[in-house]
């Protein structure tokens, strides 16, 4: 696939600053080997989807710098191990979607991670969840963006105390 029809031309000028490049390819072990505890329940076991992500974006700096389409753009860092200790946060997040959740990324205030579900669906996992796209490709459009896409959903903490 031509990688200029498959970002749009701002996302893929962006991505090829932040160096990124048609057919980029990391070993994720780095990071598997660290972050993978698939015996414990909640422990992060890397699928097939999130590895293909980590291969081609792992390492990589987003800094987008500008104003977004809907919100901010994000400042990520492609660095699962930004995650580690997290573990419970993720698999709540994973048992209200019924997927489980990878961590990709961290974002440079520590707020919240993207991460990727085992069918490839992109989040912003932090207080809330909140869906980024259908796909890396779609996520990441929208991470740079700062866009929201078309079927947008945020899950917010339910408050167990009652007022």
């Amino acid at each position: 696939m031509d990688s200029t029809a498959r970002f749009s031309r701002d996302v893929h000028d962006f991505l090829t600053r932040s160096g990124w490049f048609p057919g980029r390819r990391v070993d994720p072990a780095r990071w598997s080997l660290v972050l993978d505890h698939p015996e414990r329940p909640d422990g992060f076991q890397l699928s097939d989807p999130a590895r293909a992500a980590l291969e081609e974006f792992g390492g990589l700096q987003f800094r987008p710098g500008r104003t977004g389409v809907d919100h901010s753009p994000a400042s990520v860092d492609f660095d699962p191990l930004t995650a580690r200790g997290e573990e419970d946060r993720f698999d709540a997040w994973s048992k209200a979607i019924e997927s489980r959740l990878y961590p990709l990324a961290g974002d440079l205030y520590g707020m919240y991670w993207v991460a990727m579900d085992v069918g490839g669906r992109v989040f912003l996992v932090g207080p809330s969840l909140r869906y980024v796209g259908k796909d890396i490709t779609e996520g990441i459009e929208n991470l740079v963006l700062g866009r929201n896409p078309p079927d947008f959903f945020e899950l917010e903490v339910e408050d167990d105390e009652e007022g």
